[in-house]
């Protein structure tokens, strides 16, 4: 477009400097598909968020499985110590 412009000002012996555009009007399937783009990127952001919530989670969940088999394996020994003295005495 600038060298277009250009061309039409060197006839008239102008030359052009600066070339800004304002108010661009774009196809309306063209705005479609930015807006379909930043849909996409707010959506990933909110799995990558729901991923992170899900990890956090299942550690949590991890941590307390195996404080819990910590405390049956703790009272299954107890118990196994108070069978065996039952049998010996």
């Amino acid at each position: 477009m600038r060298a277009k412009l250009t061309e039409v000002l060197t006839s008239f012996q102008s030359t052009l400097q600066n070339f800004q555009l304002f108010e661009i009007k774009l196809p309306s399937k063209f705005s479609q598909t930015i807006q379909n783009i930043e849909k996409f990127k707010q959506d990933l952001t909110s799995a990558e968020f729901k991923l992170q919530e899900a990890q956090q989670y299942a550690s949590g969940m991890i941590d307390k499985a195996v404080q819990e088999s910590g405390m049956i394996l703790q009272a299954a020994t107890s118990y196994a110590k108070q069978l065996s003295e039952v049998k010996i005495a």
